[in-house]
This record gives C-alpha cells, structure tokens and sequence, in this order.
C-alpha cells in the first residue's frame, strides 16, 4: 500500500494523492466500525481533485456510511451523486437497490436491480478491444479487502437470482 502511495505521489499533482490518503483512512474507519469518522474522511476526500471513477466509488462509501447512521434519504442522493459523476458506477446501483430493498421499497428495488443487471451485461466503459490497460484506475487506487467488501457487485447471475426474488415477493 505504502509502494502504491509513493506511486501515486510521482504522478499526480500534490492535492490528489490527498483524496487517496483521506479515502484509505475512511476506510479503514469503516473496517473499525467508525462509520461517524469514516463519513467525515470521505466528506474532505470527495472535496478534493480526483478522477470520476474515484469519486464516483467514494460518493458511494460516504452513502454506505450514511445508511449505516440510519440517514436513508441522504445515503440515496450519495448514490445519485456517485451516478452523475460515473454513470458506469456499479456500486452505486447495488447499494441503492439493497437500501430501497432495506426500506421496502419493492418497486424501486427492482427498478434498480433491472438496472444494475443490464449494466453489468454489458462491458464495463474502461474495457476495449486492446491489451493494454491504464496505469491507475479506481480500483487500483482503493485496492484492499475493506473496499471489495464494501463495494462488492454481485455477479449477472447473482442478479438476476436477486430480482427474481424479489418478483416473487412482490408477486409480480
């Protein structure tokens, strides 16, 4: 992580590794169940210069952090945030669709897993017919187990399991 850090630092203007160091520290806020504390990392982080695709991903912890203090509505415009910022956002898809799930919403859940399924069916933006691959990406940036899960995607199968699921429940 520290070797990643001093990458990063040699590549971009000073202010973005900021934003990095900020969202490692909310997360591992996270990890020690500080959501208090890691909602407040992820605040200064998202404040700070960085790609879309990181920001997308850190509008969608600070969501997760505020539906854990029980901010639903709040969590939601987090999701929305991190999809007009990054419309190829998964994260933020899954996660609203467990939050709607969460408050019984069965009709946007679907809505949101019919998204979410269609998205993950077709290739991700980052994805070409190429070999070659960028040098930092999101995923990159907030490589850790925390990150994978707390940004975990289910799978198109996974989705689909979901949905129908959920279409029984609602007896759609």
């Amino acid at each position: 992580m520290v070797h990643d850090m001093l990458r990063l630092c040699n590549q971009w203007p000073l202010t973005r590794p900021f934003s990095i160091v900020l969202s490692f520290s909310g997360i591992r806020k996270m990890e020690e169940g500080k959501d208090s504390e890691a909602l407040l990392a992820f605040y200064e982080a998202v404040s700070q210069p960085a790609p879309r695709s990181l920001l997308a991903q850190l509008h969608t912890l600070t969501g997760i952090c505020l539906a854990k203090l029980g901010r639903p509505q709040s969590a939601m415009q987090c999701y929305r945030k991190a999809l007009q910022v990054d419309f190829s956002c998964r994260s933020a898809l899954y996660q609203s669709a467990l939050l709607y799930r969460q408050l019984g919403n069965a009709q946007a859940e679907t809505e949101a897993l019919r998204l979410l399924h269609k998205a993950a069916s077709l290739p991700s933006c980052g994805e070409s017919s190429s070999p070659q691959t960028p040098l930092l990406s999101s995923d990159s940036l907030l490589c850790c187990q925390a990150l994978s899960r707390f940004l975990a995607n289910p799978s198109p199968p996974g989705i689909q399991h979901a949905l129908a699921q959920r279409c029984l429940h609602s007896e759609r």
